[in-house]
């Protein structure tokens, strides 16, 4: 039909992310992605599922304040807001999320490297270095943060300890990680035990929007394309 069909795999990950091969349409650079264009008379538009990952842990970890920051809007910008306070003169910790991503990006992207540091369980050393900071002062803005959400904190002591209990990490709908047999990094396996219920469980939301989407469309002209990352395109 002159298009080409890759070979989605939606177990390619072992937190359950799905991928694409054969070729790996999906991992076209953003430099190369305006040669991408829909045929005459159609358009190509990307539903892009914001911010998921942060969602995700609010809710499989129950945090109230990060539920609030969530639904706020822009929940990096939220969280600067408060992360930063003491930079911030009271217009700008009260301004909304969308004119405070405007005005203060390099904080709300400070923000952001944090928060995802964090839900990753990116360690000190790597966030120094992509913050520009010495690893103690890294450190110190990881506990930081955390001091922001104790809830999330305690949430993620408890999936650490109750995974090493248990040897295996949970995602929302049940399906398991487990631990490698014999002897892993400790550092590794916390982080698998940290992310796997929020990296996994998103995956498993993307998915779930993705079929809702394939529903609501079925039968009309508008075709899902392909998913990218936390985004799903559509022509």
């Amino acid at each position: 039909d002159g298009r080409v069909h890759p070979n989605h795999r939606q177990l390619a990950a072992a937190t359950g992310r799905s991928s694409c091969a054969d070729p790996n349409i999906a991992g076209i650079g953003r430099e190369l992605r305006p040669i991408v264009v829909a045929p005459a008379g159609r358009a190509l538009v990307e539903l892009d599922y914001e911010q998921v990952e942060v969602g995700v842990a609010a809710a499989e970890h129950d945090d109230p304040d990060l539920i609030a920051a969530y639904n706020a809007g822009d929940v990096y910008s939220v969280i600067a807001q408060r992360l930063f306070a003491d930079q911030l003169d009271a217009e700008a910790r009260a301004i909304d999320g969308a004119r405070f991503k405007a005005e203060h990006a390099e904080l709300r992207d400070k923000a952001k490297t944090m928060v995802l540091a964090t839900l990753y369980g990116i360690q000190a050393p790597s966030l120094a270095r992509k913050l520009g900071i010495s690893e103690r002062r890294a450190e110190g803005e990881l506990q930081r943060l955390l001091d922001l959400y104790p809830t999330l904190r305690q949430r993620f002591d408890e999936s650490v300890s109750y995974g090493l209990t248990k040897r295996y990490a949970l995602t929302v709908t049940g399906l398991r990680r487990r631990l490698p047999d014999g002897d892993a990094p400790r550092g590794w396996v916390r982080n698998l035990l940290r992310n796997t219920p929020i990296q996994g469980s998103a995956a498993i939301v993307f998915k779930r929007a993705i079929v809702e989407l394939d529903r609501a469309y079925r039968g009309s002209d508008v075709w899902l394309v392909l998913p990218v990352h936390d985004s799903i395109l559509i022509e």
